[in-house]
């Protein structure tokens, strides 16, 4: 196997466990959709799409096997992002009560 394709495998394997880790109760809550995987984190959409404001999840592996996760509103018109609010040092037994408290808001 390739390099590009085990660190491309090793990615998709992070999001994936990082994914499965949240609830399903609780992605429905949130309303969790369009979910990416990128090198450093996992990103889905979370409530409802204004006219006006896009809201996000990051989810990103820190080097101590936790996570921190991120709410990031994007604005529709500017498309600048601001992040809303940040929790760090996220065990994953935790994941899915930090994502429904940042999801919900």
């Amino acid at each position: 196997m390739s390099k590009a394709k085990l660190e491309t495998s090793k990615v998709a394997m992070c999001a994936a466990t990082a994914w499965s880790q949240i609830s399903i109760g609780v992605k429905m809550s949130c309303g969790a959709r369009n979910a990416v995987s990128a090198p450093t984190y996992l990103m889905f959409e979370v409530g409802r799409r204004t006219a006006r404001r896009i809201v996000k999840v990051a989810i990103t592996l820190d080097p101590e096997d936790t996570y921190s996760v991120e709410r990031i509103v994007i604005d529709r018109k500017t498309f600048e992002s601001k992040v809303e609010a940040s929790v760090s040092g996220v065990y994953c037994d935790n994941l899915s009560a930090v994502v429904l408290d940042l999801g919900d808001r």
